[in-house]
């Protein structure tokens, strides 16, 4: 009996051991300090979190900035997110999301451009979602072997706003969102 607590014991020390680790090192899991990298549960991904108040779930991670009313999210598909029988691919991804956003509201693309990032095909696809007051998402589609990312930041604050960080940094959107998207990492 005692040989069992004895080893239970010692799993639990282990355990909080390398929690306190993975911490000190700036990996985290469940929570996370701007700046820490934020490793994805299922090794898809890994990005430097841009805000301390995040939630996870089975698709991805999310992150909100209140004090600069920004939301970052990194999605990942498996198939396209309405029309699951139809072949996984960016412009299948893409056409999901302009469905799922414009059933809601009207979107206004403000720019939709291809390219390569770390090897892979890739979108940037910027728009501005009508509703009161106007959001604008700055957003990246990103296709591997398995899935599709989709990463964004939203914010009340279009292409020419210029923008005080928390940091008191003057910047716009544009740059914000890619150092968020330039600190992704794709795993898989």
């Amino acid at each position: 009996m005692f040989l069992t607590c004895h080893k239970r014991t010692k799993s639990i020390m282990t355990f909080i051991f390398l929690m306190i680790c993975c911490s000190a090192i700036g990996f985290c899991s469940e929570s996370c300090r701007k700046g820490d990298i934020y490793k994805d549960t299922q090794n898809r991904f890994e990005v430097i979190c841009p805000a301390e108040k995040m939630d996870v779930d089975s698709y991805g991670v999310y992150f909100e900035d209140e004090k600069n009313f920004s939301s970052y999210l990194i999605r990942e598909y498996d198939a396209p997110p309405l029309r699951r029988n139809v072949a996984l691919s960016i412009s299948n991804v893409l056409s999901d999301i302009k469905s799922m956003m414009a059933s809601q509201s009207k979107i206004d693309v403000l720019k939709e451009e291809a390219f390569i990032y770390q090897g892979h095909e890739a979108i940037n696809f910027d728009f501005k979602y009508q509703q009161e007051p106007p959001i604008y998402y700055y957003t990246r589609l990103i296709k591997t072997d398995n899935f599709v990312l989709w990463i964004y930041l939203s914010m009340p604050s279009g292409p020419e706003a210029v923008i005080i960080t928390n940091e008191s940094e003057a910047t716009i959107a544009s740059d914000i969102a890619n150092k968020f998207f330039e600190s992704l990492k794709v795993l898989k």
